[in-house]
């Protein structure tokens, strides 16, 4: 009786899907756009799943006699295009520990998960983006342009199913890892590699002032006074400004969104600034003019040094 129902769908299924012509992701549009179910297979074993798998790929699954004896339910409650619905079962497969991969153009392997890297799983040359997402076995090597693959790889350890095996494979000198897991996960990995493994420069352009008034190193100085704290580190550490005083030049390597608030800075620190004094030349009539410069500069000193003990007090 616990084979009776898995059999019997079996048999309805074959007569509403007729053969395919090949693997349900890579077959003819025509096959694979035919709507199937909805489907309910409540408590089939793995051997029905796999029948399943052989009705719509049109392809021989070959597995092992010590496959795991487990009880499998299956709902589709729409229907679904061929290719949508081996994608279910594959992903259903996987998650219980059984992965499928393609040998040849006729035959389908059923291995335990943890084994499925041994067993030559598909090897994704292209992109995995435009794949549908599920949990088909495959293998896939990322190769890094500026990242450290011995850095990266330990990182997204994580993201990969612990349960499909060995961890990355990775070719240092190369600078690239091989890694087999569900399709689901391999574009998981693509997506950060393609938002991270990026020049660290991106995105940073140079930008040159020349100054008319002021001093560039003088004015680079003061603005990396003022640009400390909280607002250095909402600028960022890429930001980078230095001085030319041959050219008379400030040099600033930044995000284009801060040029417009450094353009505004450097603008308001570069005028001409005219000195507080002015020189006059006095005539002594009785009194030695060096004598009267001593004490005049000891005057002044003892003026500012009383004005600097203020400030500290």
């Amino acid at each position: 009786m616990k084979r009776f129902l898995p059999i019997f769908v079996l048999a309805v299924l074959a007569m509403l899907t007729p053969p395919s012509a090949g693997w349900a992701v890579e077959g003819d549009a025509a096959s694979d756009a035919e709507l199937i179910g909805p489907i309910e297979v409540p408590a089939a074993d793995v051997d029905a799943m796999l029948g399943l798998l052989e009705r719509w790929t049109g392809r021989s699954v070959l597995r092992p006699q010590n496959i795991p004896a487990l009880s499998l339910t299956l709902q589709l409650k729409q229907r679904v295009t061929k290719a949508e619905a081996v994608q279910a079962v594959e992903t259903l497969l996987n998650l219980n520990g059984i992965a499928v991969t393609p040998l040849g153009d006729r035959f389908l392997k059923a291995t335990a998960l943890n084994a499925a890297k041994s067993e030559a799983p598909e090897l994704i040359e292209g992109s995995t983006l435009n794949l549908p997402p599920s949990g088909r076995i495959a293998s896939k090597l990322f190769q890094l342009g500026f990242l450290r693959v011995n850095e990266f790889m330990p990182q997204i350890a994580g993201l990969l199913n612990p349960a499909a095996g060995s961890p990355p494979v990775v070719f240092d000198k190369a600078n690239a890892a091989l890694i087999t897991d569900s399709v689901s996960n391999l574009q998981r990995i693509e997506t950060l590699v393609n938002r991270l493994d990026r020049p660290v420069l991106e995105g940073l352009e140079p930008k040159f002032y020349t100054l008319t008034s002021a001093r560039a190193s003088e004015v680079v100085d003061k603005m990396r006074g003022m640009l400390t704290g909280p607002l250095q580190a909402q600028l960022g550490t890429a930001t980078s400004l230095s001085a030319d005083d041959r050219t008379n030049q400030i040099v600033l390597i930044a995000d284009p969104r801060q040029h417009k608030f450094f353009d505004e800075l450097v603008a308001r620190l570069d005028v001409r600034a005219d000195p507080n004094t002015r020189n006059e030349v006095i005539y002594l009539k009785h009194a030695a003019a060096t004598d009267v410069a001593t004490i005049l500069s000891d005057l002044v000193n003892g003026q500012n040094s009383a004005v600097d003990a203020g400030r500290r007090s």
